[in-house]
């Protein structure tokens, strides 16, 4: 039997379907990797995180104390605060190679490729592999920390394309949210979103301790009054 207090789960209903979104397994605490996204809208539905659309380019991200590339690390960086969001040069040009810096803060790269090189289009997609040896059948991802120099060999994730504009075959807006787990643990994972020429608004992630403080605050809030009720029933 699992110590109940090195493996708790902290669950939730969303639309009908009960999901786990948080576990704490050896002190350590592991998002699964579908349910991120639905923490994040979980979280926000609670209003515990917001922030105003900024016009132009911005680009945020957290990650686990594990993770590779974040190192536990959360960066937001605006065009409008000086960052940089130039488009790359690639032999692929079907999907969307950023390289995004900002001085004394950091440089990222990041690519979004659909599967079978086609055009990116809104949508879900998943399953996704690090570009560009991915599968032909999958979408291609990645995320990299250029000022540190730090890839991964493998990855697994996802990532929503919420919208996307061409012109004449080449990225002017784009809109995307996505999840990376370097190396494919589901530990070591790394939320983030990109808006390139683009104010649709990005909502943050808290920090794991606002986490687990939402959480245990939604479990007192749920459950003290059910045990008041189930006192005062066994005292008539």
């Amino acid at each position: 039997m699992n110590n109940p207090v090195s493996n708790i789960c902290f669950t939730a209903w969303m639309r009908k379907v009960r999901i786990t979104l948080i576990r704490f397994v050896g002190g350590e605490i592991e998002i699964p990797c579908r349910n991120l996204k639905y923490l994040c809208t979980f979280l926000a539905a609670c209003r515990l995180s917001g922030n105003t659309s900024l016009a132009g380019s911005e680009f945020y991200f957290t990650s686990s104390p594990q993770s590779w590339i974040g190192h536990g690390e959360t960066v937001d960086v605006t065009s409008a605060q000086g960052a940089t969001f130039s488009l790359a040069s690639s032999f692929d040009t079907s999907g969307l190679h950023l390289i995004i810096g900002e001085a004394n803060v950091g440089e990222w790269g990041l690519d979004f490729v659909a599967p079978g090189r086609v055009p990116l289009s809104p949508g879900e997609y998943d399953n996704a592999a690090r570009w560009p040896f991915e599968a032909t059948t999958q979408p291609g991802l990645s995320f990299i920390n250029w000022g540190e120099g730090r890839g991964d060999n493998t990855l697994s994730g996802y990532f929503d394309v919420l919208n996307i504009q061409y012109s004449s075959g080449v990225v002017v807006s784009a809109a995307i949210d996505f999840v990376q787990y370097d190396e494919t643990i589901n530990t070591w994972w790394n939320f983030g979103s990109l808006r390139y020429n683009s104010d649709l608004p990005i909502t943050p992630v808290p920090e794991p301790e606002a986490t687990v403080l939402a959480a245990a605050g939604l479990f007192l809030f749920l459950w003290y009054p059910a045990r008041r009720k189930t006192k005062g029933a066994g005292n008539l």
